[in-house]
């Protein structure tokens, strides 16, 4: 259960440092800012079902389908 746990942290944790880089992004349009890779935001949004409820997910849902 422990290990689930820490899974569902890691997830929860990646998806709001996505979110985080991409608006960023979005504010400044500056080359300065962490790249988000295209293959660890489609693994992260692959989760089914979702480890826990993180309000970023729909958030990074949006900006994801929005943007590609």
């Amino acid at each position: 259960m422990v290990r689930n746990l820490l899974q569902a942290q890691e997830w929860a944790e990646g998806i709001r440092d996505c979110v985080t880089k991409i608006e960023l992004w979005l504010c400044h349009r500056d080359s300065s800012v962490k790249k988000v890779h295209l293959e660890f935001v489609d693994e992260l949004l692959k989760f089914s079902p979702v480890p826990c409820n993180e309000p970023c997910y729909h958030k990074l849902k949006v900006l994801f389908l929005t943007n590609c």
